[in-house]
């Protein structure tokens, strides 16, 4: 019998940059493009293959677009992707607990990623500090 997957991939989908600063305070401070370089190493260390930085409710565009240059450069890196962790308020009768909600989208058309930025710099978390589930649905 033929085995379908004849190697696996190691993904890193929730990797924050200093724009995750205003959530993560100052253990990102250093998360910055001029150190991609590093960051690159050590996923390198680990094998992983695809990649996502996926800042608190924000995207920056020029950190996915300094991260993407390193795909397939001579390193483990085969994919980065872009995206966002969202706070994310989910109530029951009884309760409220904020959730992070990883999204990755696709990287197939570069003026849809550059709007991702621009939507989110427009549409802030309307509960504090984390989006109604009624809100990230929309």
């Amino acid at each position: 019998m033929n085995k379908i997957v004849r190697s696996g991939l190691k993904l890193d989908m929730h990797i924050h940059s200093c724009i995750s600063s205003n959530k993560d305070g100052r253990k990102v401070r250093n998360n910055t493009k001029e150190n991609l370089p590093i960051l690159v190493q050590k996923l390198n260390e680990n094998g992983v293959n695809i990649c996502s930085i996926t800042d608190h409710d924000t995207f920056s565009f020029e950190m996915y677009s300094e991260l993407k240059k390193f795909e397939n450069a001579d390193n483990s890196i085969e994919k980065v992707f872009p995206g966002v962790e969202f706070s994310v308020n989910f109530r029951t009768q009884n309760d409220c607990k904020t959730i992070h909600v990883i999204a990755i989208f696709s990287d197939e058309q570069k003026d849809k990623i550059e709007n991702i930025e621009k939507v989110l710099q427009n549409k802030h978390p309307n509960e504090g500090s984390a989006y109604s589930e009624q809100e990230f649905l929309n």
